[in-house]
């Protein structure tokens, strides 16, 4: 096999490797075990779709100075790059997930619900 012909075909692999691409979404602010949920999201997405990107909002750090509305711009950025999002049980306590939920829904989003609920700790 051509050189030539071995990067297309590892060039295709990886495309369709990542032709899946996962936003998690869910309550985050004022949820005082959100990292330990969106791992827990990821996990279950990872088992449902192994090949696919997965976007954990929840990972995001920014400098002190960013806000609420700073944060949901570079979210709202990022799930623009998903074909799916994920729904965790707490979505609808939150307005940003909402706001994702409804940006999804418009642009045709495949959307998944998280199918079990655990104990929610709010600070």
């Amino acid at each position: 096999m051509s050189e030539a012909l071995q990067l297309k075909n590892a060039t295709e692999r990886e495309k369709m490797k990542s032709e899946t691409v996962i936003y998690l979404s869910g309550k985050i602010t004022n949820q005082a075990n959100y990292k330990e949920l969106f791992e827990e999201a990821r996990k279950d997405a990872e088992d449902k779709f192994p090949e696919a990107a997965i976007i954990n909002p929840a990972e995001i750090s920014l400098p002190e100075i960013c806000d609420w509305d700073d944060y949901m711009h570079i979210c709202l950025h990022l799930l623009d790059k998903a074909n799916i999002i994920y729904m965790l049980d707490n979505w609808l306590e939150s307005k940003g997930a909402r706001k994702e939920y409804i940006t999804a829904f418009q642009k045709g989003l495949k959307v998944y619900f998280q199918t079990y609920s655990r104990r929610i700790e709010n600070e």
